[in-house]
């Protein structure tokens, strides 16, 4: 007998239930614990994928803006030599050409016919030498 008068057998069950009992919470706690593991790990997968989209359109406009920069630096580079009244003038064909497809166009023929003679070698580099 125990001290406080009861069999040993039956303190000894009292023991053993109290311990499957804390063993049933703890194996119902850890089951819940697992579910809530998988779930953040779901979610962490989840969150690695955006974080890969969200890093491959960050490359994607950064190499935009890239390439935004260097087309701004070369049409600087490319007006840089333009004086104030030649871009008035340019302003104010665009805005006839507008206003007058038809005339543009063919002012716009015009000018291109006059490019390709530019670039055309004198006339006398033409010429066949006389023999």
């Amino acid at each position: 007998m125990t001290p406080d008068g009861t069999p040993n057998g039956s303190a000894d069950r009292v023991a053993n239930e109290a311990l499957r009992a804390e063993y049933r919470a703890l194996a119902a706690e850890l089951s819940l614990l697992r579910a809530r593991c998988e779930k953040l790990e779901r979610s962490l997968a989840a969150a690695r994928s955006a974080y890969q989209g969200l890093r491959h359109d960050l490359a994607d406009a950064t190499a935009q803006t890239e390439r935004a920069m260097a087309a701004l630096a070369e049409a600087r580079a490319a007006i840089e030599g333009v004086s104030p009244a030649a871009l008035g003038v340019a302003r104010r064909l665009t805005a006839a050409s507008a206003r007058h497809p038809r005339a543009g166009q063919s002012v716009r023929r015009a000018l291109a016919a006059g490019r390709h003679l530019r670039d055309l070698p004198p006339l006398r580099e033409l010429r066949r030498p006389r023999p």
